[in-house]
């Protein structure tokens, strides 16, 4: 972990140079809490941007921040829901399914998001059967 300024200084300002040169780029940062948020939001030329929901805040105000700026791709592995960023929201999110419904409920009209399913959750068949079903009743096609 670096603090926001040296995240700004030696991140966000490198970032920018590279996709001023090169062109649009996926960016993923682990942790997504309100100090960084000004620093993420000054972001050019991503069109995908990827977080851990464990080290990371409310994914509905991530949401709520991000939406429209970039295609959200957050990552949700097995046990995610055991992570400390998960557990300290107190939303009785007791599984993977339960993250992704979550996420779900939270969308707004104009965020685009792709959930990143980690191996270990897709070898978990029945949370994936789950997970599919969720999508399904929302009118969402998985993509395998």
């Amino acid at each position: 972990m670096i603090s926001p300024e040296q995240h700004l200084e030696y991140s966000i300002e490198y970032i920018n140079r590279i996709t001023k040169e090169l062109g649009p780029l996926h960016y993923h940062s682990c942790t997504w809490t309100e100090p960084y948020y000004e620093n993420i939001g000054k972001l050019e030329n991503v069109k995908v941007a990827n977080w851990s929901f464990g080290t990371s805040a409310d994914p509905a105000d991530l949401m709520k921040k991000f939406s429209g700026k970039f295609l959200l791709a957050p990552h949700i592995d097995l046990n995610v829901h055991r992570e400390h960023g998960v557990a300290s929201l107190n939303k009785n999110l007791n599984s993977a399914c339960d993250l992704t419904k979550y996420l779900l409920d939270n969308m707004l009209e104009n965020t685009a998001l792709y959930i990143w399913f980690q191996p270990d959750l897709c070898e978990d068949i029945e949370q994936i059967k789950r997970i599919y079903r969720l999508l399904d009743d929302y009118g969402y096609t998985p993509i395998t």
